[in-house]
């Protein structure tokens, strides 16, 4: 009896570690693509997130960002999304932008 509760727990155990070693796989993937899609998109705009020519207002970059982040937030709560744009993920990039302006000591 001992043996097949053995056996069970090792197949429990390994699938475990297979989820395990999927979630990781699943993150990894994630930041990898987000990492390409922010560089990607912040060359396309000019840096204009960290680097702004402020020809409009001259508020702060965090502030700057915080307005984009709560733009974003405004479209997924009210579920106005164009059909190209993947909100989420632009949303995910502002946070990325925040910190790297934080690194940055960008004010």
């Amino acid at each position: 009896m001992n043996n097949d509760i053995d056996i069970k727990v090792g197949a429990i155990e390994a699938l475990n570690g297979e989820c395990k070693d999927s979630y990781r796989e699943a993150i990894i993937k994630a930041c990898d693509n987000m990492k390409e899609f922010l560089l990607a998109k912040n060359a396309a705009y000019g840096n204009s997130a960290l680097n702004p020519q402020n020809m409009l207002t001259s508020i702060s970059v965090r502030d700057r960002l915080l307005v984009r982040m709560e733009d974003k937030l405004n479209r997924m709560v009210k579920g106005h999304e164009y059909a190209s744009d993947d909100t989420l993920l632009d949303f995910a990039g502002y946070v990325l932008l925040l910190k790297a302006s934080e690194i940055l000591e960008l004010k």
